[in-house]
């Protein structure tokens, strides 16, 4: 696969890099979220007009929970949104950011990270995986997205 120097020792791993092609490496990872993303639309909603739909919008509805999956290309990880709602009328906005950044800070919910949506203004939850930690099954995924909706559920209590 990697190239060797002339002598016995193996190339650098500097010198194995130049053979890495990466916009074939690009390809692959996004081969894989599409993968991924139709066997979990597939096993979670069949085959039916919405599970059309939410594989053109890479969303879906799982524990009451609206879920969005996207493909970050920089850390070739998918990540998966979901929408807490707005803050709740016991909290003001800024208690509500407060509430979210003490249980990020003390890894309340350990994998699951929340937020502000800049644009919309609602809080988010979400959670990160790697795309070659994901089999192609869909069976990680859909536990990541088991805890996270069953997190979002909780969360929404407070």
């Amino acid at each position: 696969m990697f190239e060797q120097t002339g002598s016995s020792a193996p190339a650098s791993f500097a010198e194995q890099l130049v053979t890495v092609d990466l916009p074939q490496l690009e390809d692959q990872v996004a081969l894989r979220f599409e993968r991924v993303v139709r066997a979990v639309i597939r096993r979670e909603l069949g085959e039916c007009p919405a599970a059309q739909a939410a594989l053109e919008s890479c969303s879906l509805v799982k524990n009451g929970v609206t879920m969005v999956l996207r493909l970050d290309r920089e850390s070739d990880a998918m990540s998966v949104f979901a929408d807490l709602g707005a803050p709740p009328d016991c909290l003001d906005h800024a208690g509500a950011l407060g509430k979210l950044l003490e249980m990020n800070l003390h890894n309340t919910h350990p994998g699951v990270l929340f937020g502000r949506n800049r644009d919309s203004g609602r809080l988010v939850a979400f959670m990160r995986c790697h795309m070659f930690a994901l089999d192609d099954e869909g069976e990680v995924c859909i536990g990541c997205l088991e805890l996270l909706s069953r997190t979002v559920q909780a969360v929404r209590t407070w």
